[in-house]
């Protein structure tokens, strides 16, 4: 009897034990899956300042925020900006950014920019409402940290020269009526390098919210200047 008893006690002690376990097993899982699945997005926003630039004929500075969505497991960011065209009324523009496929869409007042998110920088290309085409590009960073120059070029050929300036490096667009092509380049120091897509390249100083130097590409080649332009 007592050797029953015994074994007894401890089947329940057992029981018991197991059901405690699973009690605060349950407990912790819901927990987890309250700190992984509940609450949504809504993260930090994400700002960029670019210039754009089509075949010689406008050009300006973009300024875009990508507000994460509220909704838990949504790629699809909310794309607010402006384009602020030289001498023209600025541009309001809306899309979305996907970002799991790096790629944003926005439009507004017959403009339409998509371009391709990666290290930082958005390059790509827009359509405005009579027709034109151009060149997109824009660093991550606020106007305190990317500053952003519109400018031209001249000599044996003349057009615009527009670029941004940021940690992620200098990515910039030059125009001119064959059209336009984006650029890439560095800053040490004050020392300005970068190069077109179509291997113009374009050396210079930045000081402040200027810049100037020369151009050359093959035979051809003149001079450079810009200043600090910003969508409002």
């Amino acid at each position: 009897m007592a050797l029953r008893t015994v074994l007894r006690s401890l089947v329940y002690s057992l029981v018991l034990l197991a059901l405690v376990v699973t009690a605060f097993a349950c407990k912790n899982d819901q927990a987890v899956g309250l700190a992984t699945g509940g609450g949504g997005g809504g993260g930090t926003p994400r700002t960029f300042v670019g210039v754009a630039a089509s075949a010689g004929t406008e050009s300006g500075a973009v300024s875009l925020t990508a507000t994460p969505s509220a909704l838990s497991g949504s790629s699809s960011d909310t794309v607010t900006g402006t384009f602020a065209l030289r001498g023209a009324s600025a541009v309001t523009l809306a899309g979305t950014l996907d970002t799991s496929a790096g790629v944003l869409s926005a439009s507004g007042n017959g403009y339409a920019v998509t371009a391709t998110l990666s290290s930082g920088a958005l390059r790509g290309t827009y359509t405005g409402p009579t027709g034109q085409t151009g060149s997109f590009v824009a660093l991550e960073g606020t106007a305190a940290s990317v500053t952003a120059l519109c400018g031209t070029y001249s000599g044996t050929s003349a057009g615009l020269v527009d670029f941004v300036s940021g940690s992620a490096g200098v990515s910039g667009v030059v125009s001119n009526t064959a059209g336009s092509a984006t650029t890439s380049g560095t800053l040490r120091g004050s020392s300005l390098s970068m190069t077109a897509t179509g291997g113009t390249v374009f050396t210079g100083t930045l000081t402040g919210g200027s810049a100037n130097g020369t151009w050359v590409n093959g035979g051809d080649s003149g001079t450079w200047q810009a200043a600090s332009c910003s969508a409002p």
